[in-house]
């Protein structure tokens, strides 16, 4: 009687599919083709999977690991949520910049690059709230309060973002073989400047709760003004005399749409300089009123501690540090931000040169 062997085909798909997807990216083709190749029974298939996944995410952490990048992850938490009790603040730390490292284990390598700072912030604030939605369902007693939750979260999603592009183009090399584009440049700083002013608008959003309203309307006007000085700032910094400055759109009259559309990202990004040919620079000085007016709320509160105003008791304080401590980054930060955005302007500009000269060839 003859004995038929049977054929191995192989591990269920669905198994297959959930192993490859836990293995790091950098060797994941590999390391799937190997345990497929070397498949036996479900069992032996699962023991390999889980060994090799194990040791490929421990050297993964091992290379992309940065001591200089954890630490300002680090930091840029501390200065999100100032004021945070001690205990809740390292849990939050250490939830997020854990799951920021493993990110980075399994992310492809081609992706390592200013391209993904904004997923990068909303990961560690992801994580940092679900973090706070387990404390508060095992222990209430470590969680963070609400208001400053909400403030650190929207804070540090922005800063974290500035800090991953602040990383990669000043301090990390990306590699022979793979030149920055402009265009992925200006995406990941447009990314930044958005992420940068949501922050201001969280932080414009809590200031009625530090001070206590005491004119009707008092709480729109601190929202509208600052938004409207700086919208105002920004459309005084691109070219005023050019009503096709920053248009953006699939007609296009030029034959280079190339161009055309570089030079549209171009107009749309933060540049210094005075308002066509006004000796005065009043874009600079509605960036600087727009500083004062996110501070007001905090000089009201001042003010009424100095003069003894009877509404003084209203004044929650926690919220006026909490938000002071929130703006001195954010002030410094947009120093470091419209120097990004210079930088992105003139390679976008470099970049029409050269495809300038090719055209005269």
């Amino acid at each position: 009687m003859e004995t038929q062997t049977r054929k191995v085909t192989g591990p269920p798909p669905f198994i297959q599919a959930v192993v490859t997807a836990l293995i790091p990216a950098v060797r994941r083709a590999e390391i799937a083709g190997d345990l497929y190749e070397t498949y036996v029974s479900l069992g032996q298939y699962l023991r390999r999977a889980a060994r090799g996944i194990f040791v490929e995410v421990v050297e993964q952490v091992r290379l992309t690991f940065d001591m200089r990048f954890v630490a300002g992850e680090a930091c840029v938490f501390v200065i999100s949520f100032a004021g945070a009790p001690l205990v809740p603040l390292a849990i939050v730390i250490a939830a997020a910049i854990g799951v920021l490292i493993l990110r980075d284990a399994y992310l492809d390598p081609k992706r390592r690059s200013q391209q993904d700072a904004a997923a990068h912030g909303i990961v560690a604030s992801t994580f940092a709230f679900l973090s706070q939605v387990v404390l508060g369902l095992a222990e209430p007693s470590l969680t963070l309060p609400y208001g400053l939750m909400i403030r650190g979260g929207a804070i540090s999603l922005m800063m974290m973002s500035a800090w991953r592009l602040v990383f990669f183009l000043t301090m990390r090399s990306e590699g022979p073989g793979r030149p920055r584009r402009a265009g992925e440049s200006y995406r990941a700083t447009s990314r930044m400047n958005i992420l940068w002013i949501i922050a201001c608008g969280v932080l414009i959003s809590t200031n009625s709760q530090a001070v206590p309203e005491t004119v009707p309307w008092r709480d729109f006007w601190f929202a509208f003004i600052p938004l409207f000085v700086f919208a105002l700032a920004y459309r005084l910094q691109i070219n005023p005399l050019d009503r096709t400055a920053g248009m953006r759109g699939p007609l296009r009259l030029s034959p280079d749409s190339n161009k055309e559309e570089l030079r549209a990202e171009r107009d749309l990004l933060w540049k210094p300089g005075r308002v066509g040919n006004s000796r005065v620079p009043w874009n600079a000085y509605l960036e600087l009123l727009f500083f004062v007016l996110l501070a007001l709320p905090e000089f009201s509160a001042a003010w009424r501690w100095f003069t003894g105003d009877p509404s003084l008791a209203l004044v929650d304080w926690f919220y006026v540090g909490m938000n002071f401590g929130a703006l001195v980054p954010l002030a410094v930060l947009w120093i470091f931000i419209k120097k990004v955005n210079q930088k992105t302007a003139q390679d976008l500009q470099d970049e029409i040169d050269a495809l300038n000269r090719e055209n005269k060839k």
